[in-house]
């Protein structure tokens, strides 16, 4: 019996499925925080003198009390295509999961086509920020929950991201591209590698590969 090449679709969010390169930076540049942000950046992510968890922590403080009616994200943050690639797999059966070590903003725009969807999450007490969940690290953490749960088989597997946090998937799986990348490693191992504005190259990518069988 032929089994379709592609059974399951894990996908980045931040610059692939929405415009916004980290969902972080963009709730900075939304409240103004940019500049004593670059210092916890700096001290997290350069000088590691504090882990990722604490980064997240001491950064989300700096949006205490701030809205969430004011943090969100609109149909027009999505990249073009977007929503037409989560489509076609649907309706080819795929399982979608998106991973993402930014923020669950997006998560309002595509809650109807995911299967799973896991991110950092912020916590809010009567309508303002007052805290962050912190569920991705890394994604690394993420391959075992996938293995352990869905028993998924890489080899009819789809990876699409942009950064060096996604080179688990894009490692693992079968099928990968690298979506305007900001890694060499990224480039370098991906199948594919998409320069663009939006996903419709990507899409005749996918499509071509679901008409695969093994």
């Amino acid at each position: 019996m032929c089994k379709r090449a592609i059974r399951y679709a894990i996908l980045d969010v931040d610059g692939v499925i929405i415009k916004h390169k980290s969902s972080w930076q963009y709730i900075h540049s939304l409240l103004g925080t940019q500049k004593i942000a670059s210092i916890h950046r700096e001290a997290a992510l350069e000088r590691k003198i504090i882990d990722y968890r604490d980064w997240a922590f001491v950064d989300v403080f700096l949006w205490r009390g701030s809205y969430k009616c004011d943090l969100y994200l609109s149909s027009d943050d999505l990249v073009p295509g977007a929503i037409e690639l989560l489509r076609l797999l649907n309706r080819n059966r795929v399982k979608i999961f998106m991973v993402s070590g930014g923020l669950e903003l997006a998560y309002e725009l595509v809650r109807d086509y995911v299967d799973l969807y896991i991110s950092n999450r912020l916590i809010y007490k009567n309508g303002r920020v007052f805290s962050v969940r912190v569920n991705v690290c890394s994604k690394d953490c993420i391959i075992n929950v996938f293995e352990r749960a869905f028993n998924i088989d890489w080899d009819r597997t789809l990876a699409i991201g942009d950064g060096s946090i996604d080179l688990p998937f894009i490692s693992r799986a079968r099928y990968s591209i690298a979506y305007n990348p900001v890694d060499d490693d990224v480039a370098k191992i991906a199948k594919f590698v998409v320069y663009g504005r939006d996903m419709y190259p990507v899409l005749s990518i996918v499509e071509c590969l679901l008409d695969k069988t093994l």
